[in-house]
């Protein structure tokens, strides 16, 4: 099926790229039956979410109902008080990455990109980028026109396409090939777009910020086997404590359905909890609220999902600590890590890791000994830190000393 998308020139509406995610407003009554039906009350909820609210998690009431902590069937209630919303996590992360400097190295990709390689971790290389007053050259575009005839003729395919400062995949487009005649792209989800409307959308929406085009990834054998020819990354999160960073805790996102990226909130893919001893899934889930379901086959593959061991997970444990040691201002980091057929390779760097997603794939919160212990160290880092910064303000410039 072919797809034109519209003239966006004007930057009014993104008819290719998906820069948003979709808003899905909550079905209150849906939900009061379901918890009826799961808890025999429709009401005994609300003190139970109102705990939580007030505790240390801070979880909003939209999280509670889409984490589905309501449901028995899911969570223990007696685990409850371990989890935390988004707005608990901002504190927590303000607390263990605290050099609030160091976040430009993370947030911009081709400056992650830099640390990883200069430590010799392999990312994925940049074949170009589109920026406003990017300098001519190879690769590089700055208009509208540029970035057209370079979709058309010297972009190398296939190719993923993402915003130099995105999250979450949004704004991102897998390509295969273009016939340069037509200058029709055609995607990896089925669609053919003009090269001159993509064009016309990035240009409109990332010239400030950045986009850029990567190699399409080959996925390794044992990816491809789970959920075909796709990249399904591991989110392995990392907490430094005072002996070097631990691994903390992993979840591999895998793609389904006609996704091409791996993102969780994308509709059909699905989350899978990974033993940090044996790399094995112990469980995967699919959707959130009252979508939420237990998933035991890849719905595409019919591969069986639970007791599968993530390819190269040894590889990408040492990859995930190796990265986390090459940003060492950091306690707390999510690194986004592919299986691919010449071995792991580090293709997102997060400060600020999704703490929901990380307690669905495990039914498990994130507050517990291992994390008062972690936060234990990162308060004495930051006094070490404060002190540091004293130090150098008086040797330097001679502030807090009396003349």
């Amino acid at each position: 099926m072919t797809n034109t998308a519209p003239d966006t020139s004007s930057g009014a509406s993104f008819a290719i790229l998906d820069t948003e995610r979709p808003k899905k407003p909550q079905d209150m009554n849906a939900f009061l039956r379901a918890i009826l039906a799961a808890t025999g009350s429709s009401v005994r909820f609300l003190p139970e979410w109102l705990k939580l609210y007030t505790g240390p998690g801070r979880l909003l009431f939209e999280e509670y109902l889409n984490m589905r902590l309501w449901d028995p069937e899911f969570y223990p209630r007696s685990e409850l008080k371990s989890f935390i919303g988004n707005w608990g996590m901002v504190k927590l992360w303000r607390a263990v990455n605290f050099i609030q400097e160091s976040r430009a190295l993370t947030t911009h990709k081709l400056a992650a990109a830099a640390v990883l390689d200069a430590h010799g971790l392999a990312s994925p290389p940049v074949l170009g980028m589109h920026a406003a007053g990017a300098l001519s050259g190879d690769g590089r575009t700055s208009t509208v026109e540029e970035l057209e005839d370079f979709l058309r003729h010297k972009l190398s395919y296939p190719a993923f396409g993402k915003p130099l400062q995105g999250l979450q995949s949004l704004g991102s487009i897998s390509l295969d090939s273009v016939d340069a005649e037509t200058g029709l792209l055609s995607c990896a989800d089925g669609r053919e777009v003009p090269a001159a409307a993509l064009a016309k959308e990035i240009h409109a929406a990332y010239t400030k910020s950045g986009y850029i085009f990567q190699p399409r990834l080959v996925p390794h054998d044992g990816v491809r086997a789970v959920c075909g020819d796709r990249i399904a990354t591991v989110r392995v999160v990392t907490i430094a404590m005072e002996d070097g960073p631990q691994v903390f805790r992993a979840s591999w996102k895998i793609p389904a359905g006609a996704n091409g990226a791996d993102n969780f909130w994308r509709a059909g893919n699905i989350l899978a909890a990974v033993d940090l001893e044996t790399g094995k899934v112990t469980g995967a889930v699919s959707g959130v609220g009252l979508s939420m379901q237990t998933v035991e086959k890849h719905p595409d593959t019919g591969a069986a999902l639970e007791g599968v061991k993530v390819p190269l997970w040894e590889e990408i444990c040492k990859t995930a600590l190796a990265a986390a040691a090459a940003f060492p201002d950091f306690g707390l980091l999510g690194f986004d890590i592919a299986a691919t057929k010449d071995g792991p390779l580090v293709i997102e760097v997060n400060d600020t890791p999704d703490a929901i997603m990380i307690q669905i794939a495990h039914r498990k919160g994130l507050l517990g000994a291992q994390m008062t212990a972690f936060l234990a160290t990162r308060r004495r880092a930051f006094g070490d830190w404060k002190a540091e910064q004293k130090r150098i303000m008086r040797r330097e410039y001679g502030l807090g000393t009396k003349k």
